[in-house]
């Protein structure tokens, strides 16, 4: 979070101004990574209680509207394009499992009841 909100001083202090351009991209980059490791984490959670289709077609999914958000940012965005698709799509997937994460685990609760 440090890095998002230092973004400018770190780009200029370790590559100088021509890298400039940079700077929006790393914010979308911290905010990427931390969902990719909010994602991980929900999907190895999934994977622990026997949900692995649930992982693999969100995944999936994911990975498809990616590609579209893709062709549709790239062209007028150009990488700051490229990582908003990643980003939505990332944030989609994880907030879908993460919100399903309940009923995934009540399901295997009454399984282990029986």
């Amino acid at each position: 979070i440090v890095i998002h909100f230092y973004a400018q001083e770190i780009i200029l202090l370790l590559f100088g101004e021509s890298y400039i351009p940079s700077i929006e991209i790393l914010k979308y980059l911290i905010i990427a990574t931390l969902l990719l490791y909010a994602n991980t984490f929900i999907s190895a959670l999934y994977n622990a209680i026997g949900f692995e289709k649930k992982v693999f077609f969100s995944t999936l999914i994911a990975a498809m509207g990616n590609i579209v958000l893709n062709g549709l940012l790239i062209s007028n965005y150009q990488a700051v394009g490229a990582i908003l698709g990643s980003v939505i799509s990332l944030a989609i997937v994880t907030s879908f499992l993460f919100l399903q994460l309940p009923k995934a685990a009540l399901k295997v609760s009454k399984k282990a009841a029986f």
